[in-house]
Parts: C-alpha cells; structure tokens; sequence
C-alpha cells in the first residue's frame, strides 16, 4: 500500500509541477523552477514504478513484469512524444524551410504533460486492489 500512495505522491507532485510549467516558463528562472517541481515527481513517480510491478506480480513473474514495464513506458513515451511534436508544429512559424515553436504551442505542452498526469493520478486512485487466485487481496 505504501507503494501506491508513493506513486500517488508523486504523479500529483508532477501535475502541480508542469501546470505550473504552464503558466510560468517565460524566463531561466521560472523554467528552472517550475520544471524541478515537476521533475522531482516524475523522478518518484519512475523510481516507484519497478516497485509497484514487484509489489503485484508472483517472483516467477517478475522478469516478464519489469519487461512489459519497460515496453508500455517505451511506447507511451514515443505516443506523447509523437503528440507532443503536432502541438507544437500546430503554433508554430515556417523560416526558410525551419518550424519555430511558438510560446503558445509550449504552453499547450506543458498542460497536456500535466492533463496526462492527472489521467494516471484518477486511474491509479481508482483500481481496485489486485486478488490472488484464491481471493486473498494482494498489498498494492
């Protein structure tokens, strides 16, 4: 359970971090500060990830556990980045043949970075506990 509530922790550290990001990027400063808060979630939100898959699965499990772990990671990450990319290309002005992102299209990002987090946030707070096969309830 204290895995979960760590997790939990920490996408809610990463939401406030990048609406925050949102708001205030416009200069070093903001962008340094505003960007550590969310990143100080994303670093507990990655470290407890490994956690919450050992935490649920059966020691012969672990192995496939940790490697469809490492693919749905991979693979939300290029579907975001893939997003992330057309938002940005949506505000943005063409120079001589070279897309420069405009601060509108960064805003967009940072928020949809904080809309993503939310939407973990309200799933994981949702799931119920997992049950072993003869209904005793596993620790989340």
């Amino acid at each position: 359970m204290a895995a979960r509530r760590i997790w939990c922790a920490g996408l809610t550290v990463m939401a406030v971090g990048y609406t925050l990001v949102g708001f205030y990027h416009g200069d070093e400063l903001q962008l340094s500060v505003t960007s550590c808060i969310a990143n100080i979630g994303a670093g507990v939100v990655v470290a407890g990830a490994p956690t919450l898959v050992v935490g649920v699965v059966s020691p012969d499990e672990q192995g496939l556990g940790s490697g469809m772990l490492n693919m749905l990671i991979s693979l939300f990450g290029a579907i975001v980045t893939a997003g992330a990319y057309a938002v940005l290309a949506a505000d943005s002005k063409v120079v001589d043949g070279t897309a420069f992102y405009l601060d509108n299209g960064y805003t967009w990002i940072f928020w949809l970075g904080a809309l993503v987090t939310v939407v973990a946030l309200v799933l994981s707070l949702f799931l119920p506990p997992l049950h072993d096969a003869d209904g005793d309830v596993r620790p989340a």
